[in-house]
């Protein structure tokens, strides 16, 4: 792919006139199913509290919250698994 020419005072004027693909890691790019759907809707489950602890564990790693993460892990299953 081409790159366009982009001169100093286009970049002036629009800091994103220029190419920015160097800035874009798809390192922690994550899937997204239902991220964007209205959260209308409750579910409480019991588990003991060490996984409840490790669950935290994991998302804080991940730099999650972990009601997320545990959102996404559930919807990751059911989409497979439909």
């Amino acid at each position: 792919m081409k790159k366009a020419k982009v001169t100093a005072k286009e970049i002036e004027d629009d800091p994103l006139a220029e190419d920015l693909t160097g800035y874009l890691s798809t390192l922690k790019w994550r899937k997204s199913h239902f991220k964007f759907a209205p959260k209308d809707a409750t579910m409480t489950i019991r588990m003991s509290k060490s996984l409840v602890d490790l669950v935290k564990k994991v998302a804080k790693k991940k730099g999650v919250k972990y009601n997320r993460m545990v959102r996404d892990v559930i919807a990751d299953y059911v989409v497979k698994a439909a």
